[in-house]
């Protein structure tokens, strides 16, 4: 199941890296060009970001050791945990993960976008402008980050904080009661963003913080 929301990460970047190569330079974005802080001199771990203790304590159940996965094409790393008891018992596998674009990652590795500022507007406005692959309905988040965006139909909150771009989701048995279909989804999407808002704000966003 959580691989297919790792395919909606994988066309949020080929949206973008297509609307980069299809613009001049000249017309590339900056961004909103007030980060608090300059960008960290070193790659970022994600795993420090969000740690098992973590992942437990918002699933509410025991889970697996980190899952580490490198990105293809945007230079990025992710750091991912899932539910660790059987899915007859726990009704489904639960996952929460972040993935982290830093800039001395996209110096070290090459990217197609100048920074992950730009890539983090691009991805937005792309996302916003089109509908592609049942990616659709992006909101803009406040009070999280300096940016922030939402993605209901994969459950993604993208953020932009101190010029690095993550992406969390979290995938969890919020028990919403049965009712309607779109009531139910509704609820659930509603229930998916506060709990990737209070991950940001309370645990990732302050060791990202510290991390400088």
């Amino acid at each position: 199941m959580f691989h297919r929301f790792r395919n909606y990460r994988a066309v949020t970047g080929a949206i973008a890296l297509g609307l980069t190569l299809s613009f001049t330079a000249a017309a590339s974005y900056a961004g909103s060009g007030k980060a608090k802080t300059a960008a960290p001199a070193a790659a970022i771990n994600p795993c420090r970001l969000l740690t098992k203790a973590d992942a437990k304590k918002v699933l509410g159940a025991p889970v697996t050791d980190a899952k580490v996965y490198h990105d293809v094409g945007v230079p990025g790393t992710s750091c991912s945990y899932f539910t660790s008891a059987p899915i007859a018992e726990a009704g489904g596998t639960g996952a929460v993960s972040v993935d982290v674009y830093d800039m001395a990652t996209f110096k070290q590795k090459g990217s197609y976008f100048k920074s992950p500022e730009n890539y983090f507007y691009r991805s937005r406005d792309a996302l916003m402008s089109t509908s592609h692959h049942g990616v659709q309905d992006v909101s803009i988040v406040n009070a999280v980050g300096e940016a922030a965006f939402w993605q209901p139909g994969p459950g993604l909150l993208n953020v932009l904080d101190r010029g690095v771009y993550l992406i969390l989701s979290m995938h969890a048995n919020f028990h919403i009661p049965l009712g309607p279909g779109e009531k139910v989804k509704a609820e659930e999407d509603a229930a998916q963003l506060h709990a990737a808002r209070n991950l940001a704000n309370h645990v990732v966003l302050p060791r990202l913080e510290k991390h400088q």
